[in-house]
């Protein structure tokens, strides 16, 4: 059966269940637009578009998700953690994902759980709310993340924005994910906000993470369906920076514990390039011991006393 036919009988269905206990938390559709940010300067351009439907449930209370568009369109929601049902559409450009998910009502639909089958509504109205700023770290900020020491707190700036009519709701969020791209920190306030703070000891030393600044513009309404749950209808631009955390002690440039040969190696070959923009100098320029923007004598001066020092403190 098509996740359109299935959708129809879901819905012809519903309202003869009997719902038992289980929670729908938020079910919602996203307009995204993301860019990246590759130097102190704000992003302008975006690098990639998608749109998003989501269900998060308590595990166990949604077996089976699917998802309806305005243009009829229906396709189950993977299921990709307990209680957690997503799906994702690509495009080149923001015109061809709202031709393709217009402004009307979508619909999500559940079966096989604890909660039966039901169907949940979101209304989408024109226009489209994408707020007119895009996110983006502060120039010192960008700078200063090249080279994070992961020991102390690490205070990321960036940009406000206000959310355009018909968003009842404007929130930023904060994610750092690792290389793994597990997420190790993750905050969301008022948009009003321009810094957050991530705690010593969060992130580990000589990594590269992704910091991902989220401005989200969205219609966030308390539902009766699903027992009493929240839709939400969300435009958001998304800048992704990479973050690079320093070596547990300086001159350490390959992280072992010890400042020694192998680390001279690497350092020789980046005094060699010289300017840390060069595209052949390592993720971070490590061995800019000084932060200048250069490896040169006044760094070699601080890693011959780190040599001769051997063990990391």
């Amino acid at each position: 059966m098509s996740a359109f036919a299935k959708f129809v009988t879901l819905v012809a269905t519903a309202s003869a269940s009997t719902p038992a206990l289980g929670a729908v938390y938020f079910y919602d559709i996203f307009y995204l637009t993301y860019y990246d940010q590759t130097s102190a300067s704000a992003p302008t351009e975006y690098s990639y578009n998608s749109f998003t439907a989501r269900i998060t449930a308590e595990p166990g209370s949604v077996g089976v998700a699917i998802f309806s568009s305005p243009l009829e369109l229906a396709v189950d929601l993977p299921e990709i953690g307990p209680g957690y049902f997503l799906e994702e559409w690509g495009f080149s450009d923001p015109a061809s994902m709202l031709e393709a998910f217009p402004s009307g009502d979508y619909l999500v639909g559940i079966s096989d759980g604890t909660l039966g089958s039901q169907v949940g509504e979101i209304s989408r109205a024109e226009p489209s709310y994408w707020c007119e700023e895009i996110p983006a770290f502060t120039g010192s900020c960008f700078d200063a993340m090249q080279s994070v020491d992961s020991s102390i707190d690490f205070n990321a700036e960036f940009n406000t924005f206000a959310a355009p009519a018909p968003a009842n709701l404007s929130v930023t969020f904060l994610s750092i994910l690792d290389s793994s791209f597990t997420v190790v920190f993750n905050e969301f306030f008022p948009s009003t906000d321009s810094t957050r703070t991530i705690p010593a000891g969060t992130l580990l030393p000589g990594q590269t993470y992704r910091a991902v600044l989220f401005f989200s513009s969205r219609v966030e309404l308390p539902s009766i369906d699903f027992g009493g749950s929240t839709s939400i209808a969300a435009f958001d631009r998304v800048t992704t920076a990479l973050l690079y955390t320093r070596g547990a002690c300086l001159g350490d440039l390959n992280n072992d514990g010890f400042v020694d040969d192998a680390d001279f190696v690497l350092f020789a070959s980046a005094y060699n390039l010289l300017d840390c923009t060069d595209p052949s100098m390592a993720p971070g320029c490590p061995a800019d011991l000084n932060r200048d923007g250069f490896v040169d004598d006044s760094d070699f001066v601080i890693f011959v006393g780190a040599y001769n020092e051997l063990v990391c403190p």
